[in-house]
């Protein structure tokens, strides 16, 4: 169990450098994601504006991804390969949205942010006191409450269904889903042993499911850059294309439970 005085202790970090040690070879590819977006992002940045609501949404979107994505490498190294699971499929979430979003950009993009308004709107005016300011009753909210209908009425597997992400939502969204909601297969895996009423409590870091974060993490990002280039008009392939033939090389990781 950890302390008050913060869990970041030397015998982390230590653990830490030996876990990318023996997953050396799916951080390796998550440097050469990292360089690719940011090659990527320089070579194409004329075409990288945001001028209109869904490439802003593309923007913010790309934004949330990436830093869950620091997060979730964070925890892979730190041996909370479950927890890095559950944000992995949080991650699926956007990816799957920008890419519906893309088959009617001007449509799908006002009822997108419209559930957003309707959702904050209502969680405000159940809670007053929490900070920010109540989303203004505009002549427009009756189009706004129809719109944010028609966006939640077709659910993240309706979503996804019929296009490239239908697989990952299927196994990294449905995977993850088991643990973050904390059912008995998941839950089982925090206790060890038993003998009699005699039990111990697997809290602690560990390689479980490290592999299988880092490697659907990866195959995320890859897809959402993929949604880039059609949202953006990027035609240079050369450099996805690498991460892509690095992304199949890790196949043989994706099953691995510990070292």
């Amino acid at each position: 169990m950890g302390s008050a005085r913060g869990l970041v202790t030397g015998d982390l970090v230590r653990d830490a450098e030996a876990r990318r040690q023996r997953y050396a070879e799916p951080f390796a590819a998550h440097a050469l994601l990292d360089r690719t977006i940011a090659e990527v992002y320089h070579a194409n940045r004329k075409k990288l504006r945001v001028r209109t609501m869904p490439e802003e949404v593309c923007a913010f979107l790309f934004g949330k991804a990436t830093k869950t994505l620091d997060a979730i490498r964070g925890l892979c190294e730190s041996g909370f390969g479950q927890d890095a699971v559950i944000l992995t499929r949080s991650l699926v979430n956007p990816v799957i949205n920008v890419w519906y979003i893309g088959g009617d950009p001007q449509e799908r993009t006002k009822d997108y942010i419209a559930a957003g308004r309707k959702v904050r709107r209502d969680y405000l005016e159940r809670f007053p006191g929490r900070p920010g300011p109540l989303p203004a009753l505009d002549a427009d909210w009756e189009e706004v409450k129809q719109r944010a209908k028609r966006w939640n009425d077709v659910n993240i597997e309706m979503r996804a269904k019929g296009s490239p992400l239908d697989d990952v939502y299927r196994e990294v969204y449905r995977y993850g889903s088991s643990l973050d909601h904390s059912d008995s297969w998941s839950g089982n895996q925090y206790v060890g042993p038993r003998d009699g009423e005699t039990f111990v409590i697997n809290n602690g870091p560990s390689d479980d499911l490290v592999g299988i974060a880092l490697g659907s993490a990866l195959q995320v990002m890859i897809l959402l850059m993929e949604v880039l280039y059609r949202a953006f008009g990027i035609t240079d392939r050369e450099r996805l294309d690498a991460l892509l033939a690095e992304f199949k090389q890790l196949t043989n990781f994706k099953g691995q439970t510990s070292a």
